[in-house]
């Protein structure tokens, strides 16, 4: 016990020690680039971190910024609900799994760019988004769920057969349960993803009220230290939701097991 407790602690302190690094040497790249160009393009840190903060005060910024994580949120819960019934779909009969295959495939291999100019003549500026976002994120959430099903131990799929019990409760008893870690990490790869290409989709659309917008006149303006401190306040709410993500499904893992007495 006491051998790895040390190696635990160990195994700790170089984690720190290497993200510290980490962080060191993204900032001193920063100040060396700060230092090219007259400031212009890389501009000093300090002017960098002080809009970020003031962005939090910005109702200009907020507004916009929060319409786009409406769209993305609304496009999240849609692909989630898709995902979780082609899962329940394909646990009632595998090969049914077969008939979106095309669909999938051509959501994945469409280039953002053409797919964002076709929507936008088909839904105009303001659904646009909605489709581009759907059209990312879909498949990525669909695989996920199929490739958490096909990572359930066969012991468990074989007690389940011979078990008498509702394909309904064995799904979302056991089956799902079990599936929530990786469906954890996918959803966080369809936050992070699934901001990017909303943006890009509101930027491309010239989306109203959207952070797409917002983009476009920092960059008619030439604001460089505004867009990279949104650069900064996107990847740190991306990071906090990323946290609040993983304690809130490791949570609901353990309330389904607990509630769960399908299996012993």
């Amino acid at each position: 016990m006491e051998k790895n407790y040390q190696m635990k602690n160990f195994t700790l302190r170089y984690k720190i020690f290497f993200l510290s690094s980490g962080i060191l040497s993204f900032i001193l790249i920063a100040f060396i680039l700060s230092q090219v160009n007259g400031g212009f393009l890389f501009p000093p840190i300090h002017e960098v971190i002080g809009r970020f903060f003031s962005l939090f005060i910005d109702t200009h910024y907020l507004e916009k910024f929060m319409m786009s994580l409406l769209r993305l949120l609304i496009c999240l819960v849609i692909s989630f609900l898709i995902a979780l019934l082609l899962s329940y779909l394909r646990q009632i009969k595998k090969e049914s799994s077969e008939f979106f295959t095309p669909f999938i495939v051509f959501l994945k291999c469409s280039p953002l760019a053409v797919l964002s100019i076709y929507l936008f003549l088909i839904f105009g500026a303001n659904k646009g988004p909605y489709f581009i976002i759907l059209s990312m994120i879909i498949p990525i959430m669909i695989e996920a769920f199929f490739t958490a099903q096909d990572s359930i131990p066969r012991e468990i799929k074989q007690e389940l057969m011979v078990n008498d019990v509702s394909s309904f409760n064995k799904y979302f008893k056991v089956i799902f349960p079990l599936m929530l870690p990786n469906i954890a990490m996918s959803f966080l790869m369809c936050f992070g993803l699934g901001l990017k290409v909303a943006v890009m989709g509101e930027y491309l659309m010239q989306t109203p009220s959207s952070l797409g917008s917002y983009l476009y006149e920092l960059k008619a303006n030439l604001d460089i230290v505004t867009l990279l401190s949104v650069l900064l306040f996107s990847i740190f709410f991306t990071l906090i939701i990323d946290l609040l993500a993983k304690i809130i499904f490791k949570k609901l893992q353990q309330v389904l097991f607990n509630h769960s007495d399908l299996v012993s």
